[in-house]
């Protein structure tokens, strides 16, 4: 059931990299697209994405390092974690099935998706990817602003926080609504190499319901 979900649903984009799964044929005689770049070239309209890392929980690994690996430092928990690429409904580009020690800016470097985005959209982040205007350059930014030492915020910077922490809101909601599922909210008692084909799954689904179509076109 899940392979086939995989091939008819308007699943996420995912990384080649970071994909096992073979590309999904043709439908509807067209061609799909697999390719977050592709995506925003076919959507022009999209004017505004949000980026932000969740995690689950898993069962104790057995083995030494992957318990070091997969522990989040949250709660003594091991976690798998995922980075979702949103705009305000539906859910874009997901890149998955990392240890939960990894940091959100690691992960946002690894999976290569500010350079699959158009220097025109505007890229949601918050606190926690620290610097990300300096790497990236090229892409249009906005994130909270943050106290430095001997430096607290003025109140113009209070009322930019306010403004943008508003909108991540919308980044909320969208994972609010795969956290629904219970597979990918409750703990994971699965083949850890399989947590990412559930969670394109759930997502797919997610874009089914906003689309009302099988079709990213």
């Amino acid at each position: 059931m899940l392979p086939a979900l995989l091939i008819i649903l308007p699943v996420p984009m995912q990384d080649e990299l970071l994909s096992a799964r073979d590309e999904p044929p043709q439908i509807g005689g067209g061609k799909r697209i697999k390719t977050l770049k592709k995506l925003l070239e076919a959507h022009p309209e999209i004017e505004e994405v949000w980026v932000d890392a969740t995690e689950q929980a898993i069962l104790r690994p057995s083995e030494k390092l992957a318990r070091r690996q997969y522990d989040s430092g949250k709660q003594s928990e091991h976690t798998i974690k995922s980075q979702l690429l949103t705009t305000k409904k539906l859910i874009l580009h997901i890149s998955g099935n990392l240890p939960g020690s990894v940091s959100d800016s690691t992960l946002l470097a690894g999976s290569g998706i500010m350079h699959s985005i158009p220097e025109d959209v505007q890229v949601n982040l918050d606190r926690g990817y620290e610097g990300a205007e300096n790497r990236y350059p090229n892409n249009k930014i906005y994130k909270p602003k943050r106290a430095q030492r001997n430096h607290p915020l003025t109140l113009f910077e209070k009322l930019y926080n306010h403004l943008i922490n508003k909108t991540r809101i919308l980044v909320e909601h969208v994972i609010g609504r795969l956290k629904k599922f219970r597979i990918v909210s409750e703990l994971y008692r699965n083949r850890r190499c399989a947590h990412a084909d559930y969670l394109l799954a759930v997502a797919g689904l997610i874009n089914f319901r906003t689309l009302n179509s099988l079709d990213w076109a």
